[in-house]
């Protein structure tokens, strides 16, 4: 099996010399690195000739993009140049464990059903110093998924749970060369890369997670938002907080469903098109609950997550009914 990195840069001149590292040492060495930097301008281009000159590492090509092309689009250049039939992604900022690699490798071959596998990670602050969140009962992935992991440590991760919501960080992903194959051919960009990818491997109901964690995560900046929330709210301002989050994600649900309707992934799968049918059903229903307060579209709701629970929880059927009865009005009033 030859493994592939896939690593986009940008302004990383702080951390990407450790992240190279991690990789170069990996006890089971990688077959190929594609680095593509996106007109950095502290020098992060000059940093990782420097580190190919001294290494000499073998198959690793750099590419440096004539114009900012923005994250998704640069990560996408990197898929392009792969060659694998196992691709990893990569950020410049953080470090890997030396058998992540092998780890990875073994999961594949022992676990042919999976086409994408999201992995866990021991955060870090700026400074490197490692950090932990309190975890929450019943989740994994530093709460990120809710997931019982089995005797190995894998769970499988439904097409309806992965719509919702991302369920990991795209650093931690590996991926078979069918699932970069689709992407590079129908993805037009419009949801984070990760986010799509993870998609495309539920469609093939190949989506799975690997309670490990393999990666050190680096937390700073823009990306520390991600993990961290406002610590003791008014009960008001906490509720429409909640509320306002759930309209939003309710509506980007719509968005995406749409998307891959219309760019016809499904029809690639047909074993997942009975799925993908309800998809679309429990969209139309979340949309009139959501949107037009229809309590009768609510109703239908709870009777398809009878059939299909893993589109929802118990916590989101509620939150749907606030918004089915105005209770989101009476809330904004109350703020």
């Amino acid at each position: 099996m030859k493994i592939s990195v896939a690593a986009a840069t940008y302004n990383g001149a702080n951390y990407i010399t450790e992240q190279l590292l991690s990789i170069y040492h990996q006890k089971r060495p990688v077959d190929e690195v594609i680095l593509v930097d996106d007109c950095s301008t502290d020098g992060t281009d000059r940093i990782i000739n420097e580190f190919l000159e001294r290494y000499q590492p073998k198959n690793w090509y750099f590419f440096r993009n004539e114009k900012n092309l923005g994250y998704i689009r640069n990560f996408r250049r990197a898929l392009s140049h792969t060659t694998g039939d196992l691709i990893l992604l990569c950020d410049q900022d953080d470090i890997w464990y030396p058998q992540k690699t092998m780890i990875i490798e073994k999961t594949f071959l022992a676990h042919p059903e999976i086409r994408v596998l999201d992995t866990s990670f021991q955060l870090m602050d700026k400074s490197g110093c490692d950090y932990n969140v309190p975890k929450k009962r019943g989740w994994v992935n530093n709460n990120l998924l809710r997931a019982v992991p089995d005797f190995h440590g894998l769970a499988h991760i439904p097409l309806g749970y992965v719509l919702q919501k991302n369920v990991s960080c795209g650093c931690t992903m590996a991926f078979t060369s069918s699932v970069r194959n689709v992407y590079l051919k129908y993805s037009h960009g419009r949801i984070q890369h990760d986010w799509e990818i993870n998609i495309l491997g539920a469609l093939q109901d190949g989506l799975y997670y690997l309670d490990r964690r393999l990666i050190r995560y680096r937390i700073h900046g823009s990306n520390a938002s991600t993990m961290t929330k406002a610590q003791n709210p008014s009960p008001v301002s906490y509720a429409l907080t909640i509320l306002d989050g759930w309209k939003e994600a309710s509506h980007d649900f719509s968005l995406r469903v749409r998307q891959f309707t219309a760019l016809g992934y499904f029809r690639r799968c047909p074993e997942c098109r009975a799925v993908w049918m309800r998809t679309q059903h429990l969209c139309e229903l979340r949309h009139a609950a959501v949107e037009h307060h229809s309590l009768k579209a609510w109703a239908q709701e709870v009777w398809l997550y009878r059939k299909l629970s893993e589109y929802t929880d118990a916590r989101g059927l509620l939150l749907d009914l606030l918004f089915a009865l105005h209770f989101d009005r009476f809330f904004h009033l109350l703020g």
